[in-house]
């Protein structure tokens, strides 16, 4: 975890690129400032990341029992001021068009707290399909959603 820890800095600090890695800003609710919420499309660019996601291509598989494709890396940045994200189905992202089934697999590499932010979901909802594309979740669409905190 050290690695992984190490290597989101190593990103975090790189300098950003055209047709490189994918840098996504947002303001600071605090002070107004400049902070990154996330960057992607890491494993092109990294060897590390791209032995990570190689590693954990043979148990996702065998999760969904057949040969896993990576689709989409990120790292998410939870930076002191930061808007946080909503309530959200990954498949809200246009992901659909692309993949009708995907396993989104997290990696934690800080303590998440419910004070900090982690990561809350709502268990037995998928049924339900997908909500809007590019929308968050209402408060009608959460209605009857138990969401579990996940520190």
């Amino acid at each position: 975890m050290r690695a992984v820890q190490d290597w989101a800095a190593e990103m975090l600090a790189r300098p950003e690129i055209s047709g490189r890695h994918w840098v996504f800003h947002e303001k600071s609710k605090s002070d107004g400032g400049d902070l990154v919420s996330r960057i992607e499309n890491i494993v092109p660019f990294h060897a590390g990341f791209r032995a990570l996601c190689d590693a954990l291509a043979g148990p996702v598989g065998q999760v969904l029992g057949e040969r896993a494709v990576l689709f989409k890396e990120k790292i998410n940045f939870k930076m002191p001021g930061g808007d946080g994200f909503k309530a959200h189905q990954d498949s809200q992202a246009g992901w659909e068009a692309y993949a009708s089934y995907f396993i989104t697999a997290v990696l934690c590499i800080d303590r998440a707290t419910v004070e900090n932010g982690c990561l809350r979901l709502a268990a037995g909802h998928q049924d339900r399909g997908l909500f809007r594309a590019w929308e968050p979740l209402t408060a009608q669409d959460m209605a009857g959603m138990r969401f579990e905190d996940y520190p």
